[in-house]
């Protein structure tokens, strides 16, 4: 039996936004044993998606709004 760790990148879930919206960010989420996410919006999403103690509609607005400002405010 194997351990599926998975990276995850910021330009992983911007992409993943652009071309799926919030539910493709989701996915990169699921199936997996570990998850290590590189600095900055990577982190601040993983952090949303598994210590925040919020409902998933509102985890998935604050996503949302952390990936629009990043693309507003250029990759």
């Amino acid at each position: 039996m194997g351990f599926h760790r998975r990276h995850i990148s910021s330009e992983m879930l911007l992409n993943a936004y652009k071309h799926g919206g919030i539910d493709n960010v989701m996915e990169w989420y699921k199936g997996c044993d570990a998850i290590v996410s590189e600095m900055g919006i990577a982190s601040e999403i993983t952090d949303l998606m598994y210590e925040e103690q919020l409902d998933p509609k509102e985890t998935r607005k604050k996503i949302i709004k952390i990936l629009k400002n990043k693309i507003k405010n250029g990759q």
